[in-house]
């Protein structure tokens, strides 16, 4: 009958690989979640089988590179960027992962180009494309701006490329944040990881304090503390926890009265140790 659709050949081939990007997210965010503590790991399975079913994702996400860049069917030339930069995104971040720097720069590079090619014609948070996102990624919809932060860490690795470190961390202030308006936790999440950065790689502490302020405000004219909290978000509490550790006096006192009730969602002092090979 005339109003069944029918997909085409290349619409079949768009779901197909969205779907082989979905199965081999999923195993990429549990094997991690084992890695990392954050999910247990069945008694049946060890630690070194969950590293190679991590590895063996991160190798299934890089060969479908070529499937997504080969295929015809997605909606427009710049969906098909969005989804070469994410699967780009979590091929960088894994090779970080499993300490191959000069490998996870090669992918975070294009990565970012992608998404900011993309967001030059889809502006961040459109509806109906995050809809789209929702049905394969359980983490999220990706922004350029998350890209940075990552390429700058592993840009930093080099001890020879740290000016070019600093620039990039500067840059998520400067370049990307003003592109975010009206989505503060995105914007607060930035002067986090610059403040973070000027905390523990830079050691200006002047101008971590400066970031840390600056991202509590911009969250603070949105929302509060318990509210953020409320919603899954500890970007103000990590904030505030590490404001209150460099400023002195009455300020910190101040902070750490108001944060004493939360701090059992502290997770950020955790550490992560992947196999290293």
């Amino acid at each position: 009958p005339s109003f069944l659709k029918t997909i085409d050949t290349a619409g079949v081939e768009r779901i197909s690989i969205l779907n082989k990007v979905k199965e081999q997210d999923e195993i990429r965010v549990n094997t991690y979640g084992m890695l990392s503590g954050s999910i247990e790991t069945p008694e049946n399975i060890s630690t070194d089988e969950v590293y190679e079913k991590y590895v063996a994702s991160l190798e299934a996400l890089k060969n479908l590179l070529v499937e997504l860049d080969e295929c015809s069917g997605f909606y427009t030339e710049y969906e098909k960027f969005y989804w070469l930069g994410y699967v780009m995104y979590q091929c960088g971040v894994g090779s970080s992962r499993i300490h191959d720097p000069e490998q996870a720069e090669k992918f975070l590079k294009p990565a970012l180009e992608y998404l900011t090619d993309f967001e030059e014609y889809v502006p961040y948070g459109n509806e109906d494309f995050a809809q789209i996102v929702s049905l394969v990624c359980n983490q999220g919809y990706l922004s350029a701006l998350q890209i940075v932060p990552s390429l700058a860490a592993v840009i930093g690795e080099n001890e020879q490329r740290q000016d070019e470190e600093k620039e990039l961390y500067e840059s998520l202030i400067n370049e990307y944040v003003p592109n975010y308006e009206g989505f503060p936790y995105i914007q607060a999440g930035a002067y986090r990881k610059v403040g973070q950065y000027y905390m523990y790689q830079n050691f200006d502490l002047g101008r971590a304090r400066d970031c840390f302020r600056e991202g509590i405000a911009i969250l603070e004219r949105y929302t509060s503390l318990e509210e953020s909290l409320q919603v899954g978000s500890t970007t103000m509490l990590e904030m505030k926890d590490l404001l209150s550790n460099i400023v002195e006096g009455e300020e910190s006192e101040t902070i750490r009265q108001e944060i004493e009730q939360y701090q059992h969602l502290n997770t950020w002092s955790q550490t992560i140790n992947l196999k290293n090979e």
